[in-house]
């Protein structure tokens, strides 16, 4: 079991098709772990092994590679770059104490590198950056560097590419003061190159500065003698990361197995430990006091679980982080977060799909505990006399639904235990039982992270079902003031039942902050006020049900002002109806109209799809409220009818070649345009009849 010291936690990170996962391979190879460098595109990749991403050649998992290189153990979290699977990054970001930010060397900063560099930011990680691919042809490392200045201060070369007729030859390690080149895959080290000192020279001292500005001794000692010693160079440097000042930068081509090396150096020698991260703050159970957790062996189990997956044949299993003390197989630990005990079985430490059992975890390390009865993704592990609670995981909201239709009886009764079993593994996905429309609604990323759901669904747990797209939650609301009488009166022979009422209904402004108002203003005893809840009670009751197509009514005032009643037969029952009758015999004259739900966009796209965006915004009746820029990235925000965003996420990334995402929220309510609306009624009409039928 390696020392806290000796231990690094890396999470790598980055917009989709950066090569990530290639450069994941590329480090396993080159700490001599793997005989051959594990590709994405043959399906050898150590990391991306399941049948979905062989086949996809993308990644969809986080995947776990534990191994030792030069005394130290690394784990190795190798994330998702799609936004159908961003919850993997974001809940692996919880388990590392190194952000590794690989960047496409061709592409300008994209959404994915600024999301991902704000999510390491909030929860305090170390960055190091990794230019990529910059043996393509249009690759600009300086220019890269550039564009990130934008999310990430400190940015700091260590490696600078070397090209020769536009072909990538190798890296100057300006921190070493070496030149590092691949040949049939292996790395070379010599000299730098007599006609490339000059400009390494040149980076070297803005290097220099960098560390120097990070403590100031060494800022006084540099400005007095112009010059470090190399010790101080070295640990200044570390501090620097550790603290945040500074960003190291390496260039590289992971499929080439160029400037991997150096970058791989660079983390056993230089990143930092779970030692030297900046403390993780947690909750005294029950209390909202917080404190900070140290990462000690010898105090108390605090635990967090940042990823649940189930496995054919094994069960579920749960990847834990360790932030203080130890965890050993066959003891009882509590499960702060949902208040049971839990008994570890087998623990594993993982490399991709191949499991190797260990018996203790402790402080700083990371592993997989199997079947585990209640945990899940977000729950804190202690032992029950020292309970804190670690902050929850914060997933962003899905944008995207669908509606889930079982085929069968059996596969309905099947469908809301398995549903439950599958939220666990994935805490992006929701599930939603909308009473009003009668769908269960599956609201998820992406369209490929739906798919896959649905398929998962049918292939592991034997539910069979169609999909649809979810209605929409309309409304309907009144345009001008009407009155009429609700009465109601009936005899059979004995007592019988009579209730008469007149409602004034008139409509409220859209910015009014309710929907509904009753007013009483009966005067003389016209009606009794016992009777007066039994009016309202049925006003409501034909609101809710519609006035044009049976879709609530909001916005609405409703005012009874008179009528009359019977002694004898006049009841609670009699009113409700003389009440709902009251608002059907005015709704005519009030002149109702529909409304559609009207949601709030802020999308993210590189500036080259701006006008694409808006044409299409245009042709969903969208209205585009303004435009700036956030890290780089242009920013629209437009109100657009919910109606005409079914899988808008699907074509925004179609426009903009996978590079734009968006957020939304519910905004307002607007009426319906005539034409629109009349289609809208008579399928509501349709379906009202069919369903009767």
């Amino acid at each position: 079991m390696a020392e806290v010291k000796d231990i690094r936690n890396i999470v790598v990170l980055g917009h989709s098709s950066c090569g990530k996962t290639s450069l994941s391979d590329a480090i396993l190879f080159n700490a001599d772990i793997v005989s051959r460098q594990g590709k994405v595109d043959d399906g050898t990749s150590v990391l991306d092994y399941s049948d979905e991403e062989i086949d996809r050649k993308i990644s969809i998992s986080t995947s776990l590679a534990q191994f030792a290189f030069e005394g130290k153990q690394i784990n190795l979290l190798d994330t998702p770059g799609y936004v159908d699977f961003i919850g993997e990054p974001i809940s692996a970001l919880r388990a590392a104490d190194i952000a590794l930010v690989v960047v496409d060397g061709i592409e300008k900063v994209q959404f994915g590198t600024i999301k991902m560099v704000k999510e390491a930011d909030q929860v305090g990680l170390s960055k190091i950056v990794f230019i990529n691919k910059l043996d393509k042809e249009n690759a600009d490392y300086d220019q890269v560097i550039e564009n990130l200045k934008a999310i990430a201060k400190g940015l700091t070369p260590v490696t600078i590419p070397v090209k020769e007729s536009q072909k990538l030859i190798g890296v100057i390690n300006i921190f070493e003061n070496n030149f590092y080149s691949a040949k049939d895959g292996k790395v070379q080290k010599s000299d730098i190159p007599e006609n490339l000192k000059s400009n390494a020279s040149n980076y070297r001292t803005k290097m220099i500065e960098a560390i120097a500005e990070t403590d100031d001794a060494l800022t006084e000692k540099y400005l007095n003698k112009g010059a470090l010693s190399e010790e101080e160079i070295k640990s200044g440097f570390i501090k620097g990361i550790g603290s945040g000042a500074i960003v190291p930068v390496f260039a590289g081509s992971a499929i080439l197995n160029t400037g991997v090396h150096s970058l791989l150096e660079f983390i056993v020698n230089s990143a930092p430990s779970p030692l030297d991260r900046k403390p993780v703050k947690v909750k005294l159970d029950g209390k909202d006091e917080q404190v900070e957790c140290k990462v000690d062996p010898s105090s108390g189990l605090k635990a967090f679980i940042f990823k649940t997956q189930t496995e054919a044949h094994i069960g579920q299993l749960n990847f834990v982080r360790v932030f203080s003390g130890s965890m050993n197989t066959g003891e009882e630990i509590y499960n702060v977060t949902k208040n049971s005990s839990e008994k570890i079985g087998q623990m594993y430490n993982l490399f991709g799909k191949e499991r190797k059992e260990v018996k203790s975890i402790s402080a700083g390390d990371i592993a997989v505990i199997v079947k585990l009865k209640g945990t899940s993704v977000g729950d804190t592990l202690c032992r029950s006399k020292e309970k804190v609670l670690f902050p929850k995981i914060n997933f962003p909201t899905p944008l995207l639904e669908i509606a889930i239709i079982p085929q069968t009886k059996a596969d309905q009764e099947k469908m809301s235990t398995s549903l439950h079993k599958m939220l666990e593994e994935d805490p992006t996905i929701k599930v939603k039982i909308d009473a009003e429309l009668k769908q269960t609604i599956v609201s998820g990323m992406g369209e490929i992270q739906l798919n896959i759901f649905i398929s998962n669904l049918k292939n592991k747990y034997n539910v069979n079902v169609e999909t649809e797209n979810p209605k929409v939650h309309y409304r309907e609301t009144i345009k001008k003031k009407s009155s009429a009488q609700g009465k109601y009166k009936k005899q059979t022979g004995g007592r019988g039942q009579f209730g008469d009422c007149w409602i004034e209904l008139e409509p409220l402004s859209m910015n009014n902050g309710g929907d509904f108002e009753f007013v009483d203003k009966i005067v003389g005893g016209a009606i009794p006020n016992k009777y007066i809840p039994a009016v309202e009670k049925g006003v409501k009751e034909a609101l809710q049900k519609g006035l044009l197509a049976h879709f609530p009514v909001i916005k609405i005032k409703a005012t009874v002002f008179d009528g009359s009643y019977h002694s004898v037969d006049s009841s609670d029952i009699a009113f409700q109806i003389a009440g709902s009758m009251a608002v059907k015999n005015a709704a005519e004259g009030a002149k109702p109209v529909l409304l559609e739900p009207i949601m709030k966009l802020k999308i993210f796209t590189p500036d080259d799809y701006m006008g694409d965006i808006m044409s299409d915004l245009n042709s969903r009746r969208g209205k585009i409220l303004g435009m700036d820029e956030e890290a780089g990235v242009k920013v629209i925000r437009a109100n657009v009818p919910e109606a005409e965003l079914a899988k808008y996420i699907n074509d925004l990334k179609s426009i903009t070649q996978g590079s734009g995402t968006f957020e939304k929220e519910f905004s307002h309510y607007e009426q319906v345009p005539p034409d629109l609306s009349q289609k809208i009624i008579t399928q509501r009409q349709k379906e009202s009849e069919e369903s009767k039928g």
